[in-house]
């Protein structure tokens, strides 16, 4: 398994992951919210034959976050990958994701979603690639995103390229405000508004991590999420 400590990246940063045949891994990458400069990142993933590959990429912090993500995946391989994103403050992000399917008989689904909230804005690009020799793919795209305040602004675009014939291929975007009936809700119940808004905003994070394999990471990063709940309804 491939579990990553969680740390402060540098500005620039390449990572090239290449996952051997028939193997069965895991990969988590966190950009903490310590992080405050401008980020520029470049994932390269490589699912090799009857690979099976989960991945879970967590962006809190940076400033003007420029992120490119690139699957690659082959033959028989099963791929499930779910970003998640706190854009607050200041920050911006760019997010361009291209899953390319390259050989037959693969599955991919592929999760994106997040908050965005005081003056954040964030722009996400996904598209999945059937190349021609990749009969029999099955995959999934979906991209949403939440808006927290008047200011804060957001851009899903998936889209598919698809040059075999025989596939199933789907996606689907949303941007939505955070639900107003099940904050209504909660507050009649004698919760404050600020604490029905974090409860809203954990069901979501809580969707992330629910599959991760390493416990220990995972309570790291519900910690570090938690606290910047804090600060982003406060």
């Amino acid at each position: 398994m491939i579990r990553p400590n969680l740390k402060i990246s540098d500005k620039k940063y390449n990572d090239a992951v290449s996952v051997e045949s028939k193997s069965n891994k895991e990969y988590i990458f966190v950009l903490p919210p310590t992080q405050t400069a401008a980020i520029k990142k470049d994932f390269v993933f490589q699912a090799q034959d009857g690979t099976k590959l989960n991945t879970y990429l967590c962006f809190l912090g940076g400033g003007e976050n420029t992120i490119s993500i690139h699957y690659k995946i082959g033959r028989n391989a099963h791929v499930n990958t779910h970003v998640f994103f706190l854009a607050w403050g200041e920050q911006k992000l760019l997010l361009d994701e291209k899953f390319q399917f390259t050989e037959t008989n693969s599955y991919g689904r592929f999760l994106t979603e997040g908050l965005v909230s005081q003056n954040a804005r964030v722009s996400c690009v996904g598209n999945i690639i059937i190349d021609k020799d990749a009969q029999k793919t099955d995959s999934r795209l979906e991209m949403k995103s939440f808006l927290l305040g008047k200011n804060a602004r957001s851009s899903m675009v998936p889209s598919l390229e698809i040059k075999a014939n025989d596939v199933k291929a789907g996606h689907a975007a949303t941007i939505s405000q955070i639900d107003q009936e099940q904050l209504f809700y909660l507050r009649s119940r004698g919760v404050t508004k600020q604490q029905a808004m974090r409860l809203s905003l954990e069901g979501m994070f809580e969707n992330f991590i629910k599959n991760i394999s390493d416990k220990k990471k995972a309570n790291e990063l519900s910690e570090m999420v938690y606290s910047l709940y804090e600060k982003i309804i406060s």
